[in-house]
């Protein structure tokens, strides 16, 4: 209800009729004066200059404020508590209040990298700020910069504050500092960097880090937690205490220890831990611990379990190596992204199972912490004042946040759908939208106004009857669809602010992809009368087809039922007849007993009887096996007969078979009739040709397998056979034409004899298929 005024020299207020001079303005008297005042949401009003810039006016304090240009038009505010600044030249600003402060070389540290934070009882902060020594921050403002001396040879990398107001340093080695005296005293002479340094309720300082250093000092004696003990990892990198004074540790190793006055508890992967280096361990007071791993994420250790949390579940980012706790039960994280938090109770939501993924919230460019990124080479590294500011350890300095400061954005950003594009062509979206017939790339292209922290936007959508679930669009505005069916859909978008609050109802876009003619209503009418219409000439063709297939059935039984007797025969003539001659011979020898010599020679026939038979009945079981069915299956088989059958005679075997025979199939009967003829082949090779060399070849021609059996013996006139009363050429030739192919024999007396068989390849999977 008051009114502001405002001249070149002077700024008032007038409130329930008085009227009140602000002294000690900042800008100059002379100047051209003020241009524009604005008074946002909390009461802060702003001050915008002709020449002098920005100022802002609250508490009685006035803060100038960076702006583009120092020429201000115009000020405003919008719903979400941004500060809109229009310049004469310099474009418009958007001020947003700042949660953070950095504490960096700009603000007095003489480097911008400090490895640890702690505080003490006198309610100062303590940096070890490397080179620049230990550094004591009064108030958070004033900065006070210590060296120790007394033999501190090297950097200060970590610091802890006990009760009687010593400051213990470590580097490589622990020292005892007192601020006031100035005085430093080695406690722990070692060679190890110590990574951690910790005071329990107890007053019991505790000192982890390198080469399995671990231990507590008390009463100015150093006690080392050793292997005896049960501690086993290289590196001790955190220390907390939980309720009744559990010390816990974190290790490089990825272990996690529990240690009181019973002993010291090992945890493992095998327990639930990650498997990788843990940086921070963070104690609660309800006895659960929180755990923050390199490349794992956050972990719960609460009733005997173990929960993890990853980017799966809602982080940012799995690479965590600061943790801390504020007043607000939000849980603060420093990380390879920068520092974001999640509320607690989303996390224990989400560990339940009630929750299916959790709301963090980061903090970036727009919020001042371009470059933020968590240190995480000693702890502490993050520490909370009795004030409730948070302060981080960052490689752009020490970063202070004050959770109390901060104000959720409680508007949801709308949303719209402003461009739709069918094969990369817009279309006018104020109308009805109709994608024509076929299968188009239909493109949606979105928009959610949020301008607190745009690049914080969430934004999902989901097509109704197609998606099953929501899609989140990443970094991306827009979706894309393509091979749509013919009909009516419907497009929702959603998005969500910098603090996570979702627009649900956002935008809806309906739109059809039309029919093409064959998919219309007429045209399936017209295709079912068709359809009735063949049903009925289709019935008859299949009954046809079944009488069909019976009788192909009936012609499989009867040539199964000719194998089975073609087998029969083969086992009766072949193996049965060897078994009957070796029977008599056996009985001859049983009635007419013979001399040694006599027997020696019935022995070796009989010997070689047995083999025939042998070789015999392993052809027959070749014959019969379904997986022999094929043309390498039986080039292999009559390579090894044919050297089987020449191991034992004069005659020097050469086999010959071609690399590409291809893998064409066969039909028992003609694996049955190739067999045969070739064995035939061989047996005459044996008894007439007396030849000392002999040749078998197999190779695919020109679309035919090829089957040559070659020798070097006397040969014969090939016109003489048809007056002999011998079968076996005769069979060989009608054996060769019944499957389809040409038999071809060359002999001449005493030029040797070439049998050859070809069969054409096409021919033969037909026929392999008509069998099967």
């Amino acid at each position: 209800g008051g009114l502001w005024l405002a001249n070149s020299d002077r700024l008032q207020k007038l409130e329930n009729g008085r009227l009140t001079t602000i002294p000690n303005h900042p800008w100059k008297p002379t100047a051209p004066g003020i241009r524009e005042m604005y008074e946002d949401h909390s009461g802060a009003l702003w001050i915008g200059t002709i020449l002098e810039g920005l100022y802002r006016y609250a508490d009685g304090v006035f803060t100038r404020v960076g702006t583009s240009h120092q020429r201000i038009n115009s000020i405003t505010e919008d719903h979400e508590g941004n500060i809109w600044v229009t310049t004469e030249g310099g474009g418009l600003n958007r001020l947003r209040p700042k949660i953070f402060r950095v504490f960096d070389s700009k603000a007095g540290l003489v480097e911008d990298i400090s490895d640890s934070i702690c505080g003490d009882n006198a309610g100062h902060l303590w940096l070890a700020n490397r080179s620049g020594g230990l550094v004591r921050l009064r108030h958070g403002r004033e900065i006070e910069v210590f060296r120790p001396e007394g033999g501190f040879k090297s950097n200060v990398n970590l610091a802890c504050a006990d009760d009687e107001g010593n400051l213990w340093l470590g580097a490589v080695g622990l020292w005892r500092f007192h601020p006031e005296t100035l005085q430093t005293t080695n406690v722990l002479n070692t060679s190890a960097r110590i990574r951690a340094l910790f005071k329990d309720s107890r007053g019991r300082v505790w000192v982890g880090g390198d080469d399995r250093l671990l231990g507590h000092v008390s009463g100015g004696k150093f006690r080392a937690i050793s292997q005896k003990d049960g501690y086993t990892s290289r590196r001790a990198r955190s220390l907390s205490e939980g309720p009744e004074g559990m010390i816990w540790v974190g290790t490089e190793d990825g272990d996690l220890y529990q240690i009181n006055d019973e002993g010291v508890t090992r945890f493992t992967v095998k327990d639930g831990l990650p498997g990788v280096p843990l940086r921070e361990v963070q104690a609660a007071r309800d006895g659960s611990v929180w755990i923050a791993s390199i490349r794992g994420g956050l972990s719960l250790y609460k009733n005997g379990r173990f929960h993890r949390f990853s980017v799966a579940d809602g982080l940012p980012n799995d690479e965590i190596s600061q943790l801390i706790e504020d007043d607000h039960g939000l849980l603060w994280c420093g990380s390879a992204r920068g520092i974001f938090y999640v509320p607690k109770r989303e996390l224990l939501a989400r560990a339940r199972g009630t929750l299916p993924r959790v709301n963090a919230i980061v903090f970036g460019r727009s919020e001042g912490l371009a470059g933020g990124y968590s240190l995480d080479n000693f702890d502490p590294s993050a520490w909370k004042t009795s004030d409730g500011r948070l302060w981080f350890a960052t490689r752009q300095g020490v970063v202070s946040i004050n959770p109390a400061a901060m104000r959720s954005n409680p508007h949801p950003p709308p949303v719209d759908i402003p461009e739709v594009l069918i094969q990369d062509q817009p279309v006018p979206v104020s109308g009805p939208i109709e994608a024509p017939p076929g299968r188009k790339k239909i493109e949606f292209r979105f928009a959610a106004l949020s301008f607190a922290a745009p690049e914080k936007v969430r934004v999902r959508y989901q097509l109704e009857g197609v998606d099953r679930d929501w899609m989140e669009t990443g970094a991306e505005r827009n979706a894309i669809y393509a091979g749509l069916e013919p009909g009516h859909y419907r497009l929702r978008v959603a998005a969500a602010n910098n603090d996570g609050v979702w627009n649900e109802s956002g935008a809806t876009l309906a739109f059809t992809v039309l029919p093409a003619w064959w998919q219309t209503l007429w045209f399936r009418a017209g295709l079912l009368v068709c359809f009735a219409g063949t049903v009925a000439a289709s019935a008859r063709y299949w009954s046809h087809r079944r009488l069909k297939r019976r009788l192909e059935r009936l012609s499989q039984e009867q040539a199964l039922e000719a194998e089975r007797k073609r087998i029969a025969r083969d086992l009766h003539d072949d193996v049965g007849a060897s078994i009957a001659q070796i029977g008599l011979a056996l009985e001859e020898l049983k009635e007419h007993p013979a001399s040694p010599d006599e027997l020696k020679s019935q022995s070796a026939q009989l010997s070689a009887r047995v083999r025939t038979l042998a070789r015999d009945l392993d052809a027959v079981v070749w014959t019969v096996n379904p997986r022999n069915d094929s043309l390498p299956e039986l080039a292999a088989y009559l390579g090894q007969c044919f050297l089987e059958a020449l191991r034992t005679t004069p005659i020097r075997p050469r086999l010959e078979v071609a690399d590409d025979i291809p893998d064409h199939p066969l039909s028992p009967e003609m694996r049955h009739h190739l067999f045969l003829t070739a064995r035939e082949a061989m047996n005459n090779l044996l008894k007439h040709s007396n030849a000392t060399e002999a040749t078998l070849t197999l190779s695919a021609v020109d679309g035919s397998f090829e089957l040559k059996i070659e020798d070097n013996g006397r040969g014969f006139s090939p016109e003489a056979t048809g007056e002999s009363t011998r079968n076996g050429l005769r069979n060989m030739k009608s054996r060769i034409a019944e499957i389809g192919g040409e038999f071809h024999l060359t002999s001449a007396p005493g030029k040797g004899t070439l049998v050859a068989v070809r069969i054409p390849l096409v021919r033969t999977a037909k026929v392999h298929l008509e069998h099967n």
